[in-house]
């Protein structure tokens, strides 16, 4: 499964910290890329619990997606 990255590009930080939610609907990749868009290109600076909650949902969607192989 791929996802879109010019249009992560485009999307606004409000609409790609959906990405970075608890139980959201999008691939590991996807939210992945998100964060890295918002962290490294767009300079946002994450305290120390919201980069604990964003690893979180990371992990437990790289787990999901190696289990049901996406």
């Amino acid at each position: 499964m791929d996802f879109d990255e010019n249009l992560l590009k485009k999307m606004s930080n409000k609409e790609l910290l959906q990405y970075l939610k608890k139980d959201n609907k999008f691939i590991y990749e996807a939210s992945k890329y998100a964060f890295d868009i918002l962290q490294n290109e767009r300079g946002i600076i994450f305290s120390d619990q919201e980069l604990a909650d964003i690893n979180l949902v990371l992990e437990e969607k790289k787990k999901y997606c190696s289990r049901n192989n996406y």
